[in-house]
């Protein structure tokens, strides 16, 4: 069976009426699940389907569900929930709608990336070398960050019917990520984004040296080699590993990262009650997630296929399959409108290509922001899967 989950917002499905959504994605469109943003980052969101008012859906971020207070007793950091919930509680009524069509309900699940909790304590947020905040980011190696991140995955698959989590934006940041309008006058080769990207926030630093990392050291070269490269215009050394092999502080600092974010990784599947998904987690020295040792403690990894062409499709699955070898372990997430999928035929051969080798679930981006016309590009995406995976 192939199996398909839309990834959709709590207000797309209100907006319409749940049942309405899910009879349609459910028995016109053939999917199979939904995976609804539980915890999710500001958007600005062009509503396309209903006449509702306001038109666009803007936020800052937060939770959407009541959560269990139980749960976070133990961190500093405290969930807070979306202005647009109030006191309601429409995960549970979504919870309820997807289990009467026997619909898989999934958590589309938000970590670092979250620019609101960083607004209201500062001292959990990544900070570079120069002691720059990011402003959208959480530290995952923050003790308070990771329990609360924890307790976040306890409490969701404590309290709701979740087949799966799908982990985004857990690790660090792969890459600087601005909401306002940057200005950089210089190109920053890789070596320059991944130096300027590692977090020196205290937890950092005093997590690195207990675990014997030189981390005055590492800091100390990481702000030379970084003024050099904003004196020059262009950076010294251009290839990560390169950087790496000629610097040995900031090498042992970044094998801390890694080992920091696999423990992380395995204390949430520890306290995970559903499958527990982890999204692309980009280079390993950028984001601190090595995959090989992660895999021990995910289920499954879901691999971003947005370009139309099929090689995309092919380098994924051979990827993840190094990782999860049985076909249960690798999903591909697709685009359903333009501009990344032109057409219909692109989007059945990217689904057929997915079932033909072995993969078995795949997620479409996205029910409220795709025109109510590309849904039958995907109901005929799936029926060509389901045939090839016959």
């Amino acid at each position: 069976m192939f199996g398909t989950n839309f990834w959709i917002y709590v207000w797309d499905l209100e907006d319409e009426g749940i049942g309405e959504v899910l009879d349609r994605l459910h028995g016109e469109v053939g999917a199979t699940g939904i995976s609804v943003a539980t915890s999710y980052h500001s958007v600005d969101h062009l509503r396309i389907h209903a006449d509702v008012s306001p038109r666009v859906y803007r936020a800052d971020g937060g939770i959407y569900f009541q959560p269990d207070t139980k749960h976070y007793a133990a961190t500093r950091l405290k969930p807070i929930t979306s202005p647009y919930i109030k006191s309601r509680n429409p995960l549970a009524k979504i919870a309820e709608a997807c289990a009467r069509r026997h619909m898989k309900l999934r958590s589309w699940t938000v970590f670092g990336h979250n620019s609101y909790l960083v607004a209201r304590h500062e001292s959990f947020a990544c900070r570079n070398v120069f002691g720059d905040l990011n402003p959208t980011w959480l530290c995952p190696a923050n003790p308070d960050v990771r329990e609360y991140f924890r307790a976040l995955v306890a409490d969701l698959t404590e309290n709701y019917p979740l087949q799966a989590v799908e982990v985004e934006s857990m690790l660090y940041p792969a890459r600087l990520h601005h909401h306002r309008h940057e200005k950089i006058g210089i190109a920053l080769g890789e070596a320059d984004q991944f130096l300027l990207g590692l977090c020196f926030c205290e937890s950092c630093r005093q997590s690195a040296r207990r675990a014997g990392a030189d981390i005055d050291a590492a800091a100390r070269s990481t702000r030379v080699r970084l003024e050099k490269s904003f004196q020059a215009g262009r950076s010294a050394t251009d290839r990560v590993e390169a950087l790496l092999d000629e610097d040995e502080p900031i090498r042992g600092f970044a094998r801390w990262r890694v080992e920091s974010m696999t423990e992380l990784v395995a204390a949430i599947k520890a306290s995970c009650r559903a499958s527990l998904v982890m999204y692309d987690i980009g280079k390993m020295y950028a984001t601190g997630g090595d995959a090989m040792a992660i895999n021990e403690h995910v289920d499954a990894f879901l691999g971003m296929c947005y370009r139309p062409d099929l090689d995309q499709v092919d380098a994924a699955v051979a990827r993840l399959r190094k990782l999860k070898p049985d076909n249960a372990g690798v999903e591909l997430g697709f685009h359903g409108y333009p501009p990344n999928c032109p057409d219909a035929p692109t989007l059945v051969r990217q689904f057929t290509r997915a079932a033909e080798l072995g993969v078995r679930s795949a997620n479409v981006y996205h029910y409220g922001i795709m025109p109510e016309a590309n849904l039958d590009w995907v109901r005929q995406a799936v029926r060509a899967a389901t045939r090839a995976a016959s």
